[in-house]
């Protein structure tokens, strides 16, 4: 990771706060890939961690997050992380990079922990 791609807007949004939620948001639920969220199990994927972390809503009708009634900059802070996390891997994509066979819910809390320690140093 380079601090290159560490920019002050990151820092002052509260990224590092919202990479440590969601990593302990996967710490204590069940890594899941190609969905959002698992009804029966409770299961996130990154995207998942992120938005409950957030306080953002999952609208899996829509297949969208809801912003409605939620305070911009949550908002803001969520999807500034989505952009975070983007920049730090390598084919910038989020679900890919969650639904990749050889990622585990380890890979993940310690790749999430590991930014926002970077974040937070910068």
């Amino acid at each position: 990771m380079t601090s290159e791609r560490i920019w002050p807007k990151y820092k002052e949004a509260g990224v590092h706060e919202l990479l440590n939620k969601a990593a302990d948001i996967l710490d204590k639920r069940p890594f899941v890939q190609g969905t959002i969220r698992h009804r029966e199990t409770g299961g996130v994927d990154t995207m998942g961690a992120l938005a409950l972390a957030a306080g953002v809503r999952y609208d899996s009708l829509s297949d969208n997050y809801c912003e409605m009634g939620i305070p911009r900059n949550k908002v803001a802070v969520f999807y500034a992380t989505i952009d975070f996390i983007e920049s730090a891997i390598d084919d910038g994509d989020i679900l890919n990079w969650n639904d990749d066979p050889r990622r585990t819910g380890d890979n993940v809390i310690d790749f999430l922990t590991n930014l926002a320690v970077e974040l937070e140093l910068a």
